[in-house]
């Protein structure tokens, strides 16, 4: 009987182990987290902004020169971004931005990052929204 539970207790470090590398590998897919202050310094070198959030969130304010790409769109417009700029995905809450990261580093935009905590973040840092004009285009 020793013999069983020796081996089921390496079996289950092996296991535990595996598990962790494939959260490692998937977490460092999905690009780097940024604190608000960060995504201000990655806004002002001329990073691309794109808020995923629904149309209605998006009106109610975004940060300032935000395009505009909700989640459900953003596979098919990937083709139209460009893959040799820094890309800043931005949601409310910040659940929804790592896997949006994700998907764009697998449509081979090679510097992606998301705002860790979304626009709630951004607000408690007391940062300015905008209010959006009209759709933004693509350059």
């Amino acid at each position: 009987m020793e013999f069983i539970t020796f081996n089921n207790t390496y079996l289950f470090i092996i296991a535990a182990l595996l598990s962790g590398a494939v959260l490692a590998v998937q977490y460092s897919r999905a690009g780097k987290g940024l604190s608000p202050a960060q995504t201000v310094s990655m806004t002002n070198s001329k990073a691309l902004i794109i808020d995923i959030r629904d149309s209605e969130q998006y009106q109610a304010g975004t940060i300032a020169n935000a395009i505009h790409i909700p989640m459900d769109q953003l596979k098919a417009r990937a083709a139209t971004l460009a893959k040799d700029k820094a890309v800043v995905v931005i949601d409310q809450d910040g659940r929804r931005a790592p896997a949006a990261a994700n998907l764009l580093k697998k449509e081979g935009i090679e510097d992606v990052h998301y705002l860790s905590g979304g626009l709630v973040s951004w607000l408690k840092e007391n940062l300015p929204l905008k209010k959006p004009t009209g759709a933004k285009k693509l350059k």
